[in-house]
């Protein structure tokens, strides 16, 4: 799962949404020698989202090429996961983005993060990572995990997430956050530490 390390961390503030729903457009892009899936025991959500998101947006990129990305070998005992920043820069790089910006929540507040979503989609129409905090089914192991985000609504964020199976033909999406009362993990056994920071990542 993915570290946490910026320089600066902006905290988001709301604003009017909407729906965004990319599925159709991005989920061609996606197969089974491109969807990256992760390891429970693995930190490698970060660079295994990254990845998938540039094959989303037409860059396809195997697992290794991945890991080569981020400075890494095919295997790499003891790896602890990436850091946002790293996230952001390579993102940059890959995609020859001139900007980008973690915005961060203090906890999971739905809809708030929802909208943040909505501004990054609005100003790319492109899909971007969530980082949130994951809590494995037995309870006690907690993370940092990453994924990316393909779609939301003010009741649900749509994700590509490497801890999931492979998306359904002409889906980009394999994760759901559902909003009810609490939030919900479809499509998957984690669930959500809905008191722990959210982080979107906003590019252009």
């Amino acid at each position: 799962m993915a570290a946490r390390k910026v320089p600066k961390r902006t905290v988001a503030s709301d604003h009017n949404s909407r729906s965004f729903s990319p599925n159709e457009v991005f989920a061609d892009r996606i197969d089974s020698d491109l969807f990256l899936r992760q390891s429970k025991r693995s930190n490698y959500c970060g660079i295994y989202s990254a990845g998938m998101l540039f094959s989303l947006l037409g860059y396809p990129t195997t697992r290794r090429e991945a890991l080569r990305l981020f400075g890494l070998r095919n295997s790499n005992p003891g790896y602890t996961g990436t850091t946002h920043h790293r996230m952001g820069k390579v993102i940059a790089v890959r995609l020859g983005a001139p900007g980008w910006r973690w915005r961060y929540y203090r906890q999971f507040y739905f809809r708030s993060v929802v909208r943040s979503m909505f501004t990054h989609f609005t100003n790319t129409r492109r899909p971007t990572l969530i980082s949130f905090g994951a809590i494995h089914k037995n309870g006690v192991w907690r993370c940092r995990h990453t994924a990316v985000v393909v779609g939301a609504t003010d009741e649900c964020i749509d994700l590509l997430d490497p801890l999931g199976a492979p998306p359904a033909d002409r889906n980009a999406a394999n994760v759901y956050l559902r909003l009810n009362r609490s939030i919900f993990v479809v499509g998957n056994s984690y669930s959500v530490q809905t008191k722990a920071e959210v982080g979107i990542l906003h590019w252009k």
